[in-house]
């Protein structure tokens, strides 16, 4: 049994924690519009920038599966978010379809992806698993270089078409906000149910201490597998978003280096926690489009932040905003107590 059943009394660890802060979180995002348009506090492009972190944050949320529960550090998962995003562009441009069943089709064509990567990996752990994930990702990068004729090559596949859904298109600013609004919201609900369940806590378990869980009799390789088949899944639903909201896919999107910034949102956020990557994303991204406006060597920056990161905060903001909090209430605690029990000598000496 895999076990995504919901917990038995007491499974639940402190990470159920951060679930309101989810919330909280998403009701961030959905009023970003109204301030925006209605009070006119800022300009469209914070709204674009909005949607880029929740696109992100989708992606790195399914990345929190592997990297965050399971502790496998990876350079790949671009690949898989590029692999959906030409897919579903390829199909968009040159069909005519509807939005709904190229989104299936999609869908269907990252789980098969998904699939082939964890078959290769999923028995690796260390270096090994990074190393082959980052082969498999340039793989994806060079077909985007190769395969000219579908993706455009170095000029990219332009072109592709906002979603309709039953005649309703998604073309302005702030509908295709709430269209993106919807999906981040729905993933970030669908895993924080995952990694609370059963199957969620074996992962952290696995993480852990693999030999242990293999030695109460858990498949860690069956768990594995399918994590990282979820993970791809998400991936690729954040390629879909992140196709129409270009609306033009280019080769760099699977490159090593959208790999370590999906890694970083991840990392500076904090892993095992779904709230992480939505921090981190968000972090990211504000931080990319700033510094973007100064120096065109975003990669290095990326580099700079991820050591300081590792150096200063290695359970990211999350982690460490949540060290502080428990310090404070141990302190606090410390403190009532400290009352009490001079209060209860006072009296005993009366």
């Amino acid at each position: 049994m895999l076990g995504f059943l919901k917990p038995k009394a007491g499974e639940r660890d402190k990470r159920g924690r951060y679930g309101p802060a989810i919330i909280l979180a998403c009701i961030a995002f959905a009023t970003v519009p109204f301030f925006v348009d209605t009070l006119g506090l800022g300009n469209p492009f914070h709204i674009t920038i909005a949607t880029i972190m929740m696109i992100f944050a989708v992606v790195a949320m399914g990345l929190d599966i592997v990297s965050g529960y399971l502790g496998l550090g990876t350079l790949g998962h671009a690949g898989l978010l590029g692999a959906s995003a030409y897919f579903y562009g390829i199909v968009a441009t040159r069909t005519g379809w509807a939005f709904l069943p190229v989104f299936f089709l999609t869908i269907l064509f990252a789980l098969g992806v998904a699939i082939i990567f964890a078959a290769l990996t999923s028995k690796l752990s260390g270096i090994t698993f990074l190393m082959v994930q980052l082969a498999l990702g340039m793989v994806i990068w060079g077909m985007g270089f190769r395969m000219s004729s579908l993706t455009g090559g170095d000029n990219g596949l332009g072109g592709i078409p906002r979603p309709e859904i039953f005649g309703f298109t998604f073309d302005s600013g702030v509908l295709f906000y709430y269209f993106i609004f919807f999906f981040f919201v729905l993933i970030a609900f669908l895993l924080y149910k995952l990694v609370h369940s059963p199957f969620g806590l074996t992962l952290h378990g696995i993480r852990n201490s693999p030999k242990r869980m293999r030695a109460l009799g858990y498949d860690v390789y069956k768990h594995k597998f399918i994590a990282f088949i979820i993970s791809g899944v998400v991936a690729g639903v954040a390629g879909v978003l992140l196709a129409s909201f270009n609306q033009f896919i280019g080769p760099n999107i699977s490159h090593v280096s959208e790999s370590a910034k999906i890694f970083l949102m991840v990392l500076v956020g904090g892993g095992g926690t779904i709230l992480g990557p939505i921090v981190g994303s968000t972090i990211v991204v504000a931080l990319e489009n700033v510094v973007a406006s100064y120096t065109e060597r975003w990669v290095t920056i990326l580099g700079a932040i991820y050591v300081l990161s590792v150096m200063f905060t290695p359970r990211g903001v999350v982690g460490l905003v949540a060290q502080i909090r428990h310090k404070l209430q141990s302190r606090r605690h410390r403190q009532e107590t400290s009352s009490k029990a001079v209060a209860s000598t006072d009296g005993s000496e009366e």
